[in-house]
């Protein structure tokens, strides 16, 4: 007669049993140990009057981190949007000299000119006034001297008296004089009595080489106004960049600090500048100064209107320096924990200058040498 089910299945769990009694006693040969349990009384931390004290045991220690507070040397990055302007050194507004109507215009906006190129045609009523104010003069002069010429050989001959004479000498440096105002008043207008068929007609001509940035002259507009330019002339072989700094950051800037710039309209240009000079005065609707930035522009490639990214960099002497982790916020002020001893923490208000990447420049609170919990304060502040 077989074994039946009940039968099988005791064998099988005495056979088990016996497996695992000779495992167990085989390992025990071996020297395996049961590992060690945490004390499960052991607190996270212990705190002391102002002070954290974070025991052996305690699960916090794998979780905090403590570094050193480190004198650097910083440099400060501040950022601001600039426009590229034509340098005011090398501009040019030209106005008309006298009132009259422009009879042509010679040049178009965007042009390169040179020196002395012809801009534009005005027939005006004070050249013809200052053309015949000078034909008198010449007349009156040539008169005076004819008369000064026959005085002084009548002195001569015994005809007329010296008093003649020095009369006709007066006479005669008046006309001189009067005749040197009216050629001063034409070389003024800049007339060269170029067009002989009207010598009324003036030419304006560019005072030096550049480019036409501003044009508001146009055939037949008569114009009276002579302190409003209607040509603008720029060198753009160096223009000038006019970052608008934010007042807040305006301590962070002096003259001489490097600026990089980048252009919206050229993706990967870089160009590197020194500031040149700081407003004195902050616009009131935008609360920024304006900072000068020069560039050389040889190639023309920047365009007085275009916008750029500015980037001003000021170099710093050293400063303490915590890694920005450190830093936790306590009603209202800002705190690091400082190790006074081995895993021995207290806290310690701070005065933050500004963070940069990852670091906080400490004005105060702190010295160097000083360690800090890096990491892992969030865990034990407020505990």
């Amino acid at each position: 007669m077989g074994t039946t089910f009940d039968e099988r299945t005791g064998f099988r769990i005495a056979a088990a049993i016996a497996a695992c009694v000779a495992i167990a006693a085989w390992l025990q040969g071996c020297g395996t140990k049961a590992a060690p349990t945490a004390d499960a009384d052991t607190p996270p931390l212990v705190r002391s009057g102002d002070e954290i004290r974070i025991p052996d045991h305690s699960p916090l220690r794998d979780s905090l981190v403590v570094g050193s507070v480190e004198s650097r040397p910083m440099t400060r990055a501040v950022d601001a949007p600039g426009v590229v302007q034509a340098d005011p050194t090398l501009l040019a507004k030209v106005a008309p000299p006298a009132s009259g109507k422009i009879q042509q215009v010679f040049v178009k906006l965007g042009q390169s000119v040179r020196k002395d190129a012809a801009l534009f045609s005005l027939d005006s009523p004070d050249v013809d006034q200052a053309i015949a104010d000078q034909a008198r003069a010449e007349s009156a002069l040539l008169l005076a001297k004819e008369n000064l010429d026959r005085q002084t050989d009548f002195l001569e001959h015994g005809i007329s008296a010296r008093q003649d004479v020095e009369t006709a000498q007066a006479a005669f440096a008046q006309a001189k004089a009067e005749a040197a105002r009216t050629t001063a008043r034409l070389n003024g207008l800049g007339y060269r009595g170029e067009n002989k068929s009207d010598p009324s007609i003036l030419t304006i001509r560019a005072p030096a080489d550049g480019s036409v940035i501003e044009l508001t002259a146009s055939p037949g507009t008569y114009v009276n106004d002579v302190a409003a330019p209607l040509v603008t002339i720029a060198d753009t072989s160096t223009v000038v960049v006019n970052a608008q700094l934010a007042e807040r950051d305006l301590a962070y800037v002096k003259v001489g600090a490097t600026a990089q710039l980048e252009f919206p309209a050229y993706p990967g240009v870089r160009r590197s500048g020194v500031v040149a000079s700081i407003s004195d005065v902050v616009a009131s609707d935008t609360r920024r100064a304006a900072v000068l930035v020069p560039l050389d522009n040889r190639d023309k490639l920047l365009k007085p209107g275009m916008f750029a990214d500015v980037q001003i960099v000021e170099s710093q002497s050293p400063r303490l320096v915590v890694p920005t982790t450190a830093l936790l916020q306590s009603e209202g002020a800002t705190i690091v924990y400082v190790e006074k001893s081995p895993w021995m923490f207290a806290e310690a208000h701070v005065t933050v200058d500004y963070q940069q990447d990852d670091y906080a420049v400490i004005d105060a609170g702190l010295v160097a040498g000083d360690r800090v919990l890096t990491k892992g304060g969030i865990l034990i502040h407020g505990q």
